[in-house]
């Protein structure tokens, strides 16, 4: 009687290895699955993502008392009884939230790690103040909150609306501006103030010197603020700080400076 030889291809050892370590790693990932819905949660564990460490939004007490009224304390709680992706859609829904992740980690830990909203003013009014971010987005502040950021005053009336974005009729001149000064190291370390006056002029007001710098409009506005830059490093020390009232820098490729008129002057 002949013997029959079965030769396999390498192509064949190949798919067959990798259908066999597909069911392992199916068989493994469903009994670690069901392990991990059987465990009891023993601890919760917070982190943030932040693009500046000094601009804290939320600190871990505020968002365990966020977490806590929206599913109770989770300690000691089976991981199957913890709504994971209810809990990520509540805690987005949190104005100073702008993303968040949960998970049980196979130690046992709730662990959340949340992406905060990056305040780029601090809106100051006669009947509320609250943050800003780059997409002009209202988040509350917080009495343990004290991020280095532009104070915005004046014509700006805004109602406070949790996570909604600004609605007034100059928000975007305003938005616009104010993303610049925050994406300068310089500028946010020189300007402490932007005030919108009744003409809806945007002054900005810096920490040193008596003047005041003015932008009617804000159209090729880096540039504008780079011959402010030269105008601040080459003509300022020469004459004094306190020289001028007004730097208007409305104008392209234009600084238009107004002396102060002293009371021994005529106007």
């Amino acid at each position: 009687m002949n013997k029959i030889r079965i030769a396999f291809s390498k192509k064949q050892w190949m798919l067959s290895i990798s259908v066999v370590l597909l069911i392992l790693i199916v068989l493994l990932w469903s009994k670690m699955n069901f392990a991990g819905k059987n465990r009891i949660i023993n601890g919760i564990d917070i982190s943030f993502q932040r693009t500046n460490e000094t601009e804290v939004i939320l600190n871990k007490q505020a968002a365990l008392e966020i977490l806590q009224s929206i599913i109770g304390n989770p300690v000691g709680q089976s991981a199957s009884e913890v709504p994971l992706t209810q809990l990520e859609i509540q805690l987005k829904s949190i104005p100073e939230i702008e993303k968040a992740v949960a998970y049980i980690s196979f130690n046992g830990k709730l662990t959340l790690k949340i992406t905060e909203r990056t305040p780029i003013a601090m809106v100051v009014g006669k009947e509320n103040t609250f943050y800003i971010d780059s997409n002009c987005i209202m988040f509350e502040k917080r009495p343990y909150q004290n991020p280095s950021v532009i104070v915005l005053t004046g014509n700006f009336k805004q109602r406070y609306r949790a996570g909604k974005k600004l609605t007034k009729r100059n928000t975007k001149k305003v938005a616009v501006l104010l993303k610049e000064i925050h994406s300068d190291r310089l500028w946010r370390s020189v300007f402490e103030q932007c005030h919108v006056d009744k003409y809806n002029r945007l002054l900005l007001y810096p920490r040193a010197g008596r003047h005041s710098i003015v932008l009617n409009n804000v159209q090729n506005i880096r540039e504008k603020l780079e011959n402010l830059r030269l105008f601040y490093r080459k003509a300022l020390p020469k004459v004094g700080w306190n020289k001028y009232r007004e730097i208007d820098i409305s104008y392209k490729d234009q600084i238009v400076a107004r002396q102060r008129v002293s009371f021994n002057e005529q106007p």
